[in-house]
């Protein structure tokens, strides 16, 4: 063995390796950021036009359940968009509306030849409405509230009893002499209004229907003839207060008490509003957020 390789007793004792800090690491020795490991979803893409439902689990996560065609995938927020559910079977036709509530997602689908609207609890069929014999065209969207369930279509609106899944009855919205009876804005309720829903037409005006008599009550006009068809509908955080867009452009908050205009904004040339939202957390946006949050909160602790 050569001597150069053999310790001496002259050396004295070996020296303890010291612990390297992250800039003195080498540049290969660099842990990576996780943003860009190949098994992180960043976000998904669905493959089809209808929006997708979501529905909050206790006060830690929310669940997001997305239409890819015939069948329904659900995703947990709180795992990274991770697929916890796909439906079976799936439907015989394209699902054209899907709302989750409670602990069930309905779906509905349907063509040229049939129509339906299944319940589906974790992933599996658990019901199937009756659906009338005469309905030839599918459900654009689904609500539910209280002891109903609401599919509305392109001309009619049909009603279910949320408790049994028993068809209760259909409405016809009355035809415009130019328009028709076309639905375009879909339907939407308001709290504190029982029975009571409130459908966007293509002649711009919003029929309110009490669903259990079955009677039309009451039609909110246009704000003007040239605003086109209504194309969202979203109630306010402040009760008695409904926003609606139309096609072509303009924006209105509507009193329904007093059928008249409180706020009338102007939507631009970008194109017609689709959905409609608000916030609830006593903030504003832009650069006077902050200010808006506390003056608010100001006014709100003199009032009391």
């Amino acid at each position: 063995m050569p001597s150069s390789l053999v310790p001496s007793a002259h050396d004295g004792p070996l020296v303890k390796r010291q612990k390297l800090s992250a800039a003195d690491a080498p540049r290969g020795t660099q842990r990576a950021s996780k943003i860009f490991t190949p098994f992180r979803t960043i976000g998904l893409v669905s493959s089809t036009a209808v929006p997708f439902t979501s529905i909050p689990l206790g006060k830690t996560t929310f669940q997001i359940t997305t239409s890819v065609g015939r069948c329904l995938q659900t995703y947990d927020l709180k795992r990274g968009l991770n697929l916890v559910f796909l439906t079976r079977p799936q439907t015989p036709a394209d699902i054209t509306a899907t709302v989750a509530w409670r602990d069930r997602v309905f779906a509905a689908w349907g063509g040229e030849s049939s129509q339906g609207l299944w319940a589906f609890k974790r992933g599996k069929v658990v019901a199937e409405l009756d659906m009338p014999t005469d309905l030839q065209q599918p459900i654009k969207k689904i609500l539910i509230f209280g002891t109903w369930i609401v599919g509305c279509c392109s001309t009619r609106i049909e009603v279910w009893k949320s408790g049994t899944y028993e068809h209760y009855t259909t409405l016809y919205p009355t035809a415009a002499p130019k328009c028709g009876n076309e639905l375009t804005g879909g339907v939407c309720n308001m709290p504190t209004y029982l029975n009571k829903i409130f459908a966007g037409r293509k002649d711009g005006s919003v029929e309110i229907w009490n669903v259990s008599s079955g009677k039309l009550i009451y039609t909110i006009l246009p704000p003007g003839a040239n605003c086109g068809s209504v194309t969202a509908m979203q109630p306010t955080p402040a009760l008695s207060l409904l926003a609606i867009a139309y096609s072509e452009g303009p924006l209105t908050i509507h009193d329904i008490r007093a059928d008249k205009t409180i706020i009338h904004l102007n939507g631009g040339q970008s194109g017609p509003i689709t959905s409609i939202s608000f916030r609830t957390d006593e903030m504003g946006a832009g650069e006077m957020a902050e200010s808006l949050g506390s003056w608010l909160q100001q006014d709100r602790t003199q009032a009391m």
